[in-house]
C-alpha cells in the first residue's frame, strides 16, 4: 500500500471524512478534518474551497504561488545532480546560471507571498 494511501486510511481512522472535491493541483480526493479543515493529504496541505469566482481569483493567487515554488525546488534539485556529476566547465557554468536564476524566482515568490 503506499503511503499516501496510508496517510488516507490513518486520516479516516482519525474521525476524517472524504470529500467528493479533489485538490486542485494533484487531483487527489480531499479529506475533512475533525478540526473542520479540509486537507489534501498527498500534497500535505491544507485547501480552501470556494464558492464564487471572486473567492477563487483570492485563494488561485497563493496556490499558483505556492506550485511554481515546488516546481522551481525541483528543477533545482534536478539540476543539483547534474551539477554534481559534471565535468565540462562550460556545461556547469550553464548550469550555475540556472540555478541563480532558479534562486532569485524562489525569492521573488517569497517576498510576494509574505505579504
Amino acid at each position: 500500500m503506499g503511503l499516501e494511501v496510508k496517510k488516507m486510511a490513518e486520516a479516516l481512522k482519525a474521525g476524517a471524512t472524504m470529500l467528493n472535491e479533489a485538490c486542485p493541483v494533484c487531483s487527489s480526493p480531499l479529506f475533512k478534518m475533525p478540526s473542520d479543515e479540509i486537507y489534501c493529504l498527498k500534497c500535505n496541505r491544507k485547501v480552501i474551497l470556494v464558492k464564487t469566482e471572486e473567492e477563487a481569483l483570492k485563494v488561485s493567487k497563493p496556490a499558483t504561488l505556492n506550485l511554481l515554488e515546488e516546481t522551481i525546488l525541483g528543477k533545482l534539485q534536478q539540476l543539483q545532480q547534474k551539477i554534481r556529476f559534471e565535468e565540462n566547465p562550460e556545461i556547469l557554468q550553464t548550469y550555475l546560471n540556472l540555478t541563480l536564476n532558479y534562486l532569485e524566482a524562489l525569492e521573488k515568490i517569497r517576498k510576494i507571498t509574505k505579504k
